[in-house]
């Protein structure tokens, strides 16, 4: 089990490990065709550069080789886990290789062990169940939990999750964290989950709308492209819409799955 004191500063590390390792991820890019007079750029460049990395200011603490959980789940349409901590060893992917890094210098410089514990994928499945038992039974299994959106909506509605605009040490306001996310998920003044760059399966999960634009002027539709310009784009101007379309081609007389 456990000791509680270790839960909140060690999520606090976690959350922002991706931004230590900004200035290394970003040497270890490959620039493709590089100008023969790349190597003539002044140093008052190069420092002005550097001067734009952003660091977390955490305070300079060890936690022993304590082990730091993390629960992972996702949506089950994917049918696979989506992991964003798993890295065994470096093999020449770069987001591969950019958590293997990521992870083995957060375990150095905290003196932690970094562990994920994949589970099966579902909405309202074994992820959700695991975080339940944990909060109430209060025996810190998990420090922090990757899921799919529906699951932790759950969670946050039942009291599962904690306040993030309440930990010390954790600032939202920093450009690693998704500044829209940030505003949509915050209700009341609260907000219990959020994502950033610690994580790309929100850019994994990135949904579009496809439509028919024969069918758009067949039917005397409004243009789209207007309306999401204008700002008017919205689920009820979507279901007016698709309501407009449809034709009973068996000639039933019935509007159903067959037309």
């Amino acid at each position: 089990m456990k000791s509680p004191n270790f839960f909140i500063p060690r999520l606090i590390i976690l959350l922002l490990l991706l931004a230590l390792l900004l200035p290394a991820a970003a040497c270890a890019q490959n620039p493709g065709n590089v100008p023969s007079d790349v190597s003539a750029v002044s140093a008052d460049t190069e420092a002005e550069e550097e001067e734009t990395i952003l660091e977390p200011d955490l305070p300079d603490i060890k936690f022993d080789g304590v082990e730091f959980s993390i629960l992972i789940s996702s949506n089950e349409e994917r049918g696979t886990v989506k992991n964003d901590f798993a890295a065994a060893e470096q093999n020449g992917e770069s987001i591969n290789d950019a958590r293997f890094m990521r992870n083995i210098a957060i375990e150095e410089k905290y003196s932690v062990d970094i562990v994920d514990y994949p589970v099966n994928v579902g909405h309202n499945g074994p992820g959700l169940a695991a975080i339940k038992k944990s909060v109430s039974a209060a025996d810190f299994a998990y420090d922090a939990a990757m899921m799919a959106g529906y699951d932790t909506c759950v969670l946050a509605y039942t009291d599962h999750l904690i306040d993030l605009y309440t930990l010390e040490y954790l600032n939202l306001s920093q450009p690693w964290w998704d500044q829209k996310a940030n505003s949509d998920l915050t209700i009341t003044g609260k907000m219990f989950y959020t994502t950033g760059d610690i994580s790309t399966a929100d850019n994994d999960a990135t949904y579009a709308v496809l439509f028919n634009k024969k069918l758009v002027t067949d039917y005397s539709l409004s243009d789209f492209y207007d309306l999401v310009k204008q700002g008017k784009w919205t689920i009820d101007r979507f279901i007016e819409a698709v309501t407009q379309v449809h034709s009973d081609l068996d000639g039933n007389g019935v509007y159903d799955t067959n037309d």
